[in-house]
């Protein structure tokens, strides 16, 4: 039998397969870091609308841009649109849902 080659297919197959467990690790973690993103995103707007009067718009502006008051030109976080980012309130709780995160649930901070 030959078996001259036979250890580089085999290198070849391990490093194929450790590769693709490590590009999913890493689209994994970018998953994850982007939905924690968001939801501190969620998070400091509610919080940002419960100190000042609710002005559903610029909770909007905290969750997509980082401020109340953005200058012109920046760019809203992760591509989101307004559309994606849903205010509403209660008589006791004020809610910042994102509709369309980075997973099939929605984000949602209070």
């Amino acid at each position: 039998m030959k078996t001259r080659g036979q250890s580089l297919i085999e290198s070849a197959l391990i490093l194929t397969a450790f590769m693709g467990l490590l590009v999913g690790m890493a689209g994994v973690g970018q998953m994850l870091f982007v939905r924690q993103t968001l939801a501190d995103r969620a998070r400091v707007a509610a919080r940002w609308g419960a100190l000042n009067s609710y002005d559903p718009a610029a909770i909007r502006r905290v969750v997509l841009f980082g401020t109340a008051e953005p200058t012109p030109g920046d760019n809203p976080f992760f591509g989101l649109t307004p559309a994606a980012v849903v205010v509403s309130r209660t008589e006791k709780a004020l809610f910042a849902t994102l509709t369309k995160p980075c997973s099939s649930r929605p984000v949602t901070a209070r």
